[in-house]
């Protein structure tokens, strides 16, 4: 089975295939385009394109469709990338929840990983822990792909 690894935004997407492609991996990426911590969260894809209009032209109501239709329809195994400590990520973590009740899925919560970093001098190794996943380097992502936690239908 193919897996599809699912990031809040694009940022986190080139991360994660350049992590994906260290690991001699071919894993589909989809970035989720919407940013849902901006006007008011609206399952309805006119209310959301519609907010977003008046700062990017051709937002259409087909823009933000196509990534729940591309979900609803594939057979591929799911890995959702979020971290709880950035706003943008967490709504789009629970957006996902909302819309996937019925179906199973694997998370990767990136809010408690202890990665590997430099101190300020360059010499001194240190660990950081990561807020947003499109922060996380890509050398970094490809070492925490086993990690998928799955969440099962209730």
């Amino acid at each position: 089975m193919k897996t599809l690894h699912i990031t809040p935004g694009h940022s986190a997407a080139g991360s994660l295939r350049e992590a994906l492609r260290l690991a001699g991996r071919d894993d589909d990426v989809l970035p989720f385009e919407d940013d849902l911590t901006c006007g008011p969260i609206d399952s309805d894809a006119a209310a959301r394109a519609a907010r977003w209009r008046p700062f990017y032209e051709g937002v259409a109501e087909e823009h933000f469709l196509k990534f729940w239709r591309h979900i609803d329809k594939t057979k591929d195994r799911l890995v959702v990338w979020f971290g709880r400590h950035c706003a943008q990520e967490l709504a789009f973590r629970l957006a996902w929840a909302f819309h996937m009740n019925n179906r199973t899925y694997d998370i990767i919560d990136v809010t408690d990983l202890r990665l590997p970093g430099r101190q300020r001098d360059g010499v001194a190794p240190a660990t950081y822990s990561p807020r947003p996943v499109s922060l996380i380097r890509a050398e970094n992502l490809a070492t925490v792909l086993a990690n998928a936690q799955p969440i099962l239908p209730e």
